[in-house]
């Protein structure tokens, strides 16, 4: 069985419902660690996978949370070992940071239910709901090579 660790709030992340259900239906374990309560990072590193779920908290410059510094250097230990990550809202920005990108806050917040740029024909346009203050600038990672940008908003 492969083992998947969720680092996310205790009271956000209703999406992984959703995860839950993919990875019962392919046999994998999940371990939940909360941001609120203390993780330890060799536990999270041990798993075949890390996904870092959403957070109201902020990567982008100059609204940078205290806690993302410990978030961000668990990716980079995670990228030097070239081993798999998934980052959902937040955590796809504080990955875009790890990698050495950029976020920063959008001028007008990106919020309802709308239909995505994809870059990858296997994924659904949407609507999907998006409550994003932050961006990724795409520029700043897309030439990295372990990065895949599967749709953009």
């Amino acid at each position: 069985m492969k083992t998947i660790a969720i680092l996310s709030h205790s009271t956000v992340a209703h999406e992984l419902v959703l995860i839950q259900e993919w990875a019962n239906t392919r046999g994998h374990g999940i371990k939940r660690y909360f941001r609120e309560e203390e993780w330890n990072a060799n536990d999270l590193l041990e798993a075949d996978l890390i996904i870092m779920m959403g957070s109201p908290n902020s990567v982008a410059t100059g609204y940078t949370h205290q806690s993302a510094a410990r978030e961000i250097e668990l990716l980079q230990q995670r990228l030097s070992r070239e081993e798999a990550i998934f980052g959902i809202c937040y955590g796809a920005q504080a990955l875009a940071i790890a990698l050495g990108g950029a976020v920063t806050r959008r001028e007008h917040a990106n919020t309802g239910y709308k239909h995505i740029t994809l870059h990858d024909p296997g994924i659904d346009a949407g609507g999907w709901a998006l409550w994003h203050e932050d961006m990724i600038n795409p520029d700043s990672i897309k030439d990295h090579n372990q990065v895949e940008i599967l749709a953009t908003d």
